[in-house]
């Protein structure tokens, strides 16, 4: 670097030594990662043949920067591997590529060592995971390896390594799997040696995201987040001797908050812990992962603890905050959404990052233009001297036109590539106040517990979640990280796929999402498949869950055209999953396509859209189901298949496929989806059904005593409303209570406000669906009547409880508009879909509710024969319901 020189020439000198040699180097650029920097030159950093990613950076003891990312082949099938690069003065001078085993390049971190640079980063395999480093040597114009180090290898997840050096030292933090939870473990390296790693922390909750400095004095500080059980908190403190020391809750519950970061300045004439992280009032119980943001600053000193009040700063969608600090001031960077009104699509699609300056109380906010790409913070600060400089992945999508003219079959991504950019360094602090560490708080917490129910052999998960790679709905969705954060804490989920869209996908983005899978599968708490959706077109909508991630090429054509006969490994390490059943011409399922061999489960409830089961049932689709494509077709022609329900887009902590397995592991949960022991639910509640000698999802001889029996958890055997058994789609038997009190639902799946006024009786109790406080609001009630509103995207209903004195009738007004619906008018069990002027919704009759059953319960009586297929409603007094999958009847002379 050329820190002695007058920042005017030195500003010049950059401008005229990076031209010419990129130029020689890269040749001319696509016009993803064109130069459209708005503050300063781009240096691009990565080969245009190869999908660059994950970059980490540091300047030597001789003032060079050395650059480490990830990299994928934009074409052809050569293998992802670790690239870097040394450049001084501006200059390139070498790339290099670290050769490594194993095909789980990750999350690389680079730092200065010597006279060269150290690195680490995850690697190794579905069954073998590790954590290795590397010593990096500038030595006669040639980048020098030395031997492959192993830090710690483990069968289990190793994950987010944090490294630092100083006085000839290493040390390292990570996450790794200790048990059914994500500890904390550290490890140091003297000597040319690296030690035993050791757990930091030990608890009974997950720790994610370690985040290391080291300060002038030699003293490591770390952050992290923390799943309470409640909330994400965020908590500080330094190492000494292997062990945390004290340690500061800085953010605890009830919101969420997450990803810290820390910086401290690195020249040391300044030893103050800066800390941010984000913040929001919510993490997924009302439905987006990845909804507003706020932005948490605090410096901590030897004088206490000071804050920042960020209530000043524009108002934007901010997130993945970063802090990077010096002599002279504070650079607050992020991730913003940018938005276009006249592109529907174009909400939240790109993402930039965006830099913050302080004077005091006033600030400044700077937008590189050449950042854009998705909603991660896939970027990195390190000392350029008198200035900053920021190594970046950009996919520079905003230059491709996505996504206002592009079809909607066009990929989200343009080829990343890793870019070195300069920011003039900071000049001020924030104002700050002095504070005291924050107290736990003791309200109630917005995010809900672990599990809503659990009972032995019985796990719940989901096979339909979506990412920022799809591009249905923008940013809402979050990213994988966030979906696996999600399902370990407040989803208080067992299994998980995440189904991108095939068509939004490009080799190396599926590349990562299936490494992603293997990263983070952690058999006995979390099973992670790998999961594509797909559009077999005329035939409907899939989601092929594999079973071995790593064996699943990319495969775009194939999953496009076709058929789910044909998905792209054997039928015994697949299962294609419809959904969206009677939607459009190009959704709509084709039972002529059928196809039992993969084809072994049907989505019959979507947290985004509805029930597919049948016109006029519970929760029907607000867009019709077709008669063609639904459930209850299938089963009239005879078709044998289990159920699940599913999230889909927006929409978490609503709907789950429901397994008996014999344990949580990938394979065995793999195996009962395969063997349809699966039932569709609403809520955490666990229902199954036996036919006789077969158990849910079964077909065969039940035997000579062919009763039907329930299984109920204790918390599902509460407050039922009623239970229905359907004999070949059609209603066979109804168990209900009696009395002139009735249950009914009210849903609004489209507008802003609903309005129900009781005729001919009282309204005794309104209660929202426990789908999140924030989905809906009472905006009124009283014995007469109820209003509501809908709040983001997602469905609001609400739970009536009716005392009738005469044959009333309900008036539902919407958009200015009313519908009348008589009491008499609406059979036991069955739906009314409800149209509006710009709104929809639909109402629900339950009955007066059976109230507590036996936690077994059998029903006798039944007429059952041969090719009969019998599956069983349940739904409860506060909306949610359940479906068992179908038994099929199949005599040994039949």
């Amino acid at each position: 670097m050329l820190t002695s020189s007058p920042r005017g020439s030195r500003r010049l000198l950059w401008s005229v030594r990076i031209a010419l040699p990129l130029f020689v180097l890269l040749g001319a650029m696509n016009s993803s990662v064109e130069n459209t920097s708005r503050d300063a030159a781009v240096t691009w950093l990565s080969d245009t043949k190869r999908s660059a990613f994950e970059p980490a950076a540091c300047v030597d003891a001789n003032q060079r920067l050395w650059a480490l990312w990830g990299s994928h082949p934009v074409a052809g099938h050569s293998a992802p591997r670790l690239e870097g690069t040394v450049v001084e003065h501006g200059e390139v001078l070498k790339r290099f590529v670290i050769a490594q085993p194993g095909n789980l390049p990750a999350a690389p971190q680079i730092v200065p060592y010597r006279q060269g640079a150290y690195c680490v980063w995850e690697t190794g395999s579905d069954e073998d995971r590790a954590l290795v480093g590397l010593f990096l040597e500038w030595t006669g114009n040639a980048v020098v390896q030395g031997k492959l180090e192993t830090i710690k290898t483990s069968a289990t997840a190793l994950v987010s390594p944090s490294l630092v050096s100083h006085d000839d030292v290493l040390e390292v933090v990570f996450q790794g799997l200790n048990g059914a939870t994500y500890d904390l473990f550290h490890a140091t390296y003297q000597e040319r040696e690296w030690s035993l790693a050791t757990p930091l922390l030990e608890t009974e909750v997950d720790e994610w995201n370690p985040r290391a400095v080291v300060d002038g004095s030699g003293r490591v500080h770390v952050v992290w987040d923390y799943y309470t059980g409640e909330s994400y908190d965020v908590a500080y403190a330094q190492i000494e001797e292997g062990a945390l020391a004290g340690r500061i809750e800085l953010a605890a519950g009830p919101d969420y908050q997450g990803y810290p970061e820390i910086s401290v300045n690195p020249r040391g004439s300044d030893e103050a812990i800066w800390v941010t992280w984000e913040s929001a009032d919510q993490f997924g119980e009302s439905g987006a992962l990845r909804g507003a943001r706020s932005v948490n600053l605090v410096r901590l000193s030897d004088e206490g603890l000071e804050v920042f009040d960020s209530s000043a700063l524009p108002t934007r969608r901010r997130q993945f905050p970063r802090p990077f600090v010096t002599d002279d001031g504070l650079l607050l960077a992020s991730r913003v959404a940018l938005r276009s009104e006249r592109q529907r699509h174009r909400v939240f699609s790109s993402w930039v990052t965006s830099t913050l300056s302080f004077e005091g109380e006033s600030h400044s906010e700077s937008t590189l233009d050449a950042t854009d790409g998705d909603n991660r913070a896939d970027f990195t600060l390190v000392d350029g001297g008198d200035e900053v400089w920021m190594v970046f992945a950009s996919d520079g999508r905003r230059r491709n036109g996505f996504p206002g003219v592009d079809h909607w079959e066009d990929s989200i991504e343009g080829s990343w590539q890793i870019g070195l950019s300069r920011i003039d360094a900071p000049t001020g602090f924030p104002k700050l106040k002095r504070a005291g560490p924050p107290v736990a708080q003791t309200t109630k917490p917005v995010l809900l517990e672990k599990r809503a129910d659990s009972s032995p052999g019985v796990f719940f998960g989901d096979l339909h979640r979506h990412t920022h790679l799809s591009r249905c709905s923008g940013g809402r969705d979050g990213t994988l990280l966030d979906a696996y954060r999600y399902a370990r804490g407040p989803g208080g989920l067992d299994f998980l796929a995440v189904t991108d869209h095939y068509q939004h996908l490009r080799p190396w983005s599926w590349w990562r999402s299936v490494r992603d899978v293997v990263r983070y599968n952690a058999p006995g708490s979390l099973v992670l498949f790998a999961g594509v959706e797909r559009t077999a077109t005329g035939r409907g909508h899939f989601n092929d869950i594999y079973l071995r991630s790593s064996d699943v090429p990319f495969s775009a054509k194939t999953w496009e055209r076709a058929p789910s006969r044909f998905a792209p490994v054997s039928s015994d390490e697949v299962i294609s999953i419809p959904h969206m059943m009677g939607v459009d011409t190009n959704a709509r399922f084709n039972w002529d396509e059928y196809d039992p061999d993969r084809t072994r489960l049907f989505e019959v409830y979507q947290g985004q859209r509805g029930s597919y089961e049948g016109a006029g049932l519970p929760y029907e689709n607000p867009d019709g189901v077709d008669r063609e494509s639904s459930i209850a077709n299938g089963i009239e022609r005879g078709a044998h298949f289990g159920l699940i329900a599913s999230s889909d887009h927006v929409s978490a902590r609503s709907a789950f496929a429901g397994v008996f397995a014999e344990q949580l592991s990938r394979r065995s949960i793999f195996q009962a989806l395969r063997d349809r022991h699966t039932f569709a639910a609403t809520e955490q509640r666990v229902v199954s059904s036996r036919l006789g000698r077969l158990m849910m999802g079964e077909l065969g001889d039940p035997g000579d005593d062919p009763s039907l029996t329930l299984q109920f958890s204790e918390t599902a055997a509460k407050n039922v409303a009623y239970i229905e058994v359907v004999i070949n789609g059609e209603l066979e038997r109804r168990l209900a209570g009696a009395g002139s009190t009735e249950r009914w639902i009210a849903s609004l799946t489209k507008g802003e406000e609903l309005s129900v006024e009781v005729a001919g009786g009282r309204l005794t109790a309104a209660l929202p669906r426990r789908l999140g406080e924030g989905r809906v609001e009472l905006a009124s009630s009283s014995e007469s009547a109820v209003s509501f509103r809908k709040v983001g995207s997602a469905p609001a209903h609400v739970a009536l409880s009716i005392d009738w004195s005469e044959n009333g009738a309900l008036q539902l007004e919407g958009g200015g508009r009313k519908v009348r619906v008589l009491r008499e008018s609406l059979a036991f069990g069955r739906s009314r879909s409800l149209k509006f002027p710009k709104s929809s919704g639909q109402l629900w009759r339950q009955g007066p509710a059976l109230g507590n059953v036996e936690k077994q319960l059998m029903i006798d009586n039944l007429s059952v024969q041969p090719g009969d297929c019998i599956y069983v409603r349940v739904a409860w007094t506060d909306g949610e319901i359940a479906w068992t999958s179908p038994i099929t009847v199949k005599l040994k002379d039949f």
